[in-house]
């Protein structure tokens, strides 16, 4: 009987407790070390499309900074004058319930260019339902949004010239199992664009369902009888 109580515990303690999160977190630091390299398409975890990006260190000779004043970064509008867009090679999977977060810090042109467009969001491997689409950091605070069967979402804004790091943030609750892409891209078309670091994509599994809880308190309440009637049972025979 306690064999079977304590393997129900155990049971719900694995339903009830959260999965390690799983995602992408990158600071374009391993890119080129030390490197800026213009019109930059050799990213390890990115592909570009829609124009092209550069590749920043920092220090450089444009008088441009990454986050921290180290490291490595990415201007969004290359040097063709032709703002690009970061999107992950590879697609992320999630399950029903998992809390989807992309984060990254981005600040504005550093060169007199004016306020510059820029948008960021999800593409699906299939249309899912989006629930509780919330934005936060340097978006203020919006939200929650429900979308229902949609193929993809994406929040568009503008940051202004010169404004500094900020961090950026986009959430939503999985209706049902996917896979999806992130991406961030600007509409800046004058080779003087926004600069984006700590690109982070981060999935974690939701709050477990109260019946999961249940089980759980259920099985270790049993557990806990079961163990008080044998220490009886031991000192009165």
């Amino acid at each position: 009987m306690f064999k079977t109580f304590a393997a129900t515990s155990l049971f719900a303690l694995s339903l009830a407790a959260p999965a390690a999160a799983s995602g992408l977190t990158d600071n374009f630091d391993a890119e080129s070390p030390g490197s800026t390299i213009l019109n930059y398409n050799g990213f390890a975890n990115f592909d570009v499309g829609n124009g092209t990006v550069d590749l920043l260190f920092d220090p450089n000779g444009f008088g441009l900074a990454c986050a921290g004043s180290s490291g490595s970064c990415v201007d969004l509008d290359g040097s063709t004058s032709d703002g690009g867009q970061l999107t992950t090679k590879a697609f992320y999977s999630f399950n029903a319930g998992d809390k989807v977060t992309l984060s990254f810090d981005l600040s504005g042109n550093m060169r007199q260019g004016g306020d510059d467009g820029f948008s960021a969001g999800f593409t699906f491997q299939n249309p899912i339902d989006v629930l509780a689409y919330t934005l936060g950091g340097g978006y203020g605070a919006a939200g929650p949004f429900d979308f229902f069967n949609t193929p993809s979402i994406a929040t568009s804004t503008t940051i202004g010239q010169a404004k500094p790091f900020t961090t950026y943030s986009l959430s939503f609750t999985a209706g049902q199992a996917g896979a999806l892409k992130a991406f961030i891209g600007t509409s800046s078309n004058d080779n003087v664009g926004p600069i984006l670091d700590n690109f982070a994509l981060t999935i974690a599994a939701g709050v477990p369902e109260p019946s999961q809880w249940l089980l759980l308190i259920l099985g270790f309440g049993a557990v806990g009888a079961t163990m008080r009637r044998k220490s009886a049972a031991v000192r009165y025979a």
